[in-house]
């Protein structure tokens, strides 16, 4: 058992045992990821599968919060940029402000800080890991590196305009799970 910034990585001791586990220092243990190919680099969609609502702004609004909304509506673009293996940047291209980063409020460890789009430069508070999921609702978690805390809606919510919140990470992963869909 080795003890890594908060998480636990349990291991088994011979060949055809279970996959490592996940433990989260102050959670349950979250199922070792799905082999799976990661997104490559580009532009995306990036769509809530519980809701089938994506990543959003409301342009009337100028503070950056992240919410999910109707797909087709989805602006600013949004685009993976590789940063080392299963950490990437959301990079957002934004119509009055310009170029940006998704990221954690304040680089933020505490749970339920919402997410903001803003300028790049708030370092690991803009870097996120995606963590394949497998099941009946495969997709990806998006993990806050600087935190360990994934990316959801509260309570599962399907309302349109309901914000993205970093939150403890859950096994179920309800609310947890996202997909890529290139623009």
């Amino acid at each position: 058992m080795l003890v890594v910034a908060g998480f636990i990585l349990t291991t088994s001791t011979g060949t055809g045992g279970p996959p490592p586990a996940i433990h989260h220092a102050d959670g349950p243990a979250l199922p070792a990821p799905a082999a799976a190919v990661l997104p490559a680099p580009g532009g995306y969609l990036i769509r809530l599968r519980h809701s089938n609502l994506c990543l959003s702004e409301d342009l009337s609004d100028s503070s950056g919060q992240v919410r999910q909304r109707d797909c087709r509506r989805s602006v600013p673009p949004m685009a993976l940029q590789a940063k080392h293996g299963d950490i990437y940047r959301i990079a957002i291209s934004h119509p009055e402000f310009g170029a940006g980063c998704m990221g954690i409020a304040q680089a933020s460890s505490k749970s339920g800080v919402a997410i903001y789009d803003d300028h790049c430069g708030t370092g690991a508070a803009e870097e996120f890991q995606l963590i394949p999921v497998g099941g009946a609702v495969p997709g990806f978690r998006i993990r806050a590196v600087h935190s360990g805390m994934c990316l959801g809606v509260r309570e599962v919510s399907m309302d349109e305009w309901e914000p993205l919140f970093q939150l403890p990470c859950l096994p179920a992963g309800s609310g947890q799970i996202f997909s890529f869909e290139p623009r």
